[in-house]
């Protein structure tokens, strides 16, 4: 699932880099494959680009076929949410991001894990290879080794790097049937943060998950995107944001009934003070202590150290309030 919008220059990479992974996977595996795509309102060249590729390479009648969609809305949250509901009678998902692109085996892979263990709701390749003009610049890795584990127990480590907070979503094939609650919806209203209120919300519902390194690659990632996504937050009062995130975060746990030992993810809080200004830690605090009841019921082993961190950032004597499980 590939939603796109002005990516001339990268969409044919993309979807060449899928198609073959795609035809690798089917010399192996032949199930059903399919290419979705969304362009969001692009004024370049990318939909017909996109459509001559598909429409040369991967026109075929049998169980390899492609589709475009189209979304009511424009934007990081419409389109994304479209794919979601659009993927509804599928068993496995994997988004791609136009800019990216993925090995070989990348597909293969993720099914070959699937394949070995069906009790998992996910498989996660844990290699992401970084490029800044055409050469690799840095490999990011989740910092765990390959095995099949309980997801909500990688969440600590995994936030904890703060280069693996988009990766927990966007390197997976995710079981789409096991994603089935429709009353705990994956999207709101947060501009580039939305991937990370899908991790730590819906996909927290998941239970076991598969990691695996790609021998090939894994997905390559272009480092310049990185850059203007870091910046545009800065620019955009990141600090506030990412306590509103937590908030948002917590909010949905509480409305939904989430029980008491999924991850709430304190780095965010940490993050705010990094990126926000000289007022923000100011702001953490406030959040905290007003919040103190809400928050407290998911204090637990798996968060209690981020927020003792956080604590002890902003104001480690006041935030001492937290009582006995931080101050002992």
């Amino acid at each position: 699932m590939t939603p796109f919008k002005n990516v001339e220059r990268y969409i044919r990479t993309c979807l060449l880099s899928i198609i073959n992974s795609i035809h690798y996977a089917n010399s192996r595996h032949s199930i059903d494959y399919e290419i979705v795509l969304l362009d969001d309102h692009s004024d370049d060249a990318s939909m017909s680009i996109a459509q001559s590729i598909l429409k040369k390479l991967y026109s075929y009648g049998d169980n390899r076929t492609y589709r475009f969609v189209t979304s009511a809305g424009t934007g990081f949250d419409a389109i994304r949410k479209t794919l979601f509901e659009e993927s509804e009678n599928s068993d496995l998902i994997i988004f791609i991001d136009s800019d990216d692109w993925i090995s070989d085996t990348y597909i293969y892979n993720h099914l070959n894990q699937h394949i070995k263990h069906p009790e998992i709701a996910a498989s996660q390749v844990a290699n992401i290879s970084q490029f800044k003009n055409n050469s690799v610049i840095e490999i990011q890795h989740l910092g765990v080794c390959a095995q099949v584990c309980k997801l909500s127990e990688l969440f600590p480590s995994m936030v904890g790097n703060d280069t693996c907070i988009t990766p927990v979503v966007w390197t997976k094939m995710i079981n789409r049937q096991k994603l089935g609650d429709v009353k705990r919806h994956p999207y709101f209203k947060m501009d580039g943060l939305n991937d990370s209120f899908f991790t730590f919300t819906h996909f927290q519902l998941l239970d076991t998950i598969a990691i695996f390194e790609d021998e090939h690659g894994g997905v390559f990632r272009r480092y310049n995107r990185e850059n203007s996504y870091m910046d545009s937050l800065r620019k955009s009062k990141a600090g506030e944001r990412y306590i509103k995130l937590v908030d948002a975060i917590l909010n949905h746990y509480i409305e939904h009934d989430y029980s008491t030992d999924v991850y709430l993810p304190f780095q965010f809080l940490e993050l705010a003070v990094v990126m926000g200004n000289n007022k923000t830690p100011l702001l953490v605090k406030d959040y905290l202590v007003k919040n103190k009841k809400k928050v407290s019921k998911y204090i637990n082993p798996h968060s209690i150290n981020a927020l003792a961190g956080v604590c002890k950032l902003v104001d480690p004597e006041d935030l001492c309030s937290y009582g006995e499980i931080l101050c002992n």
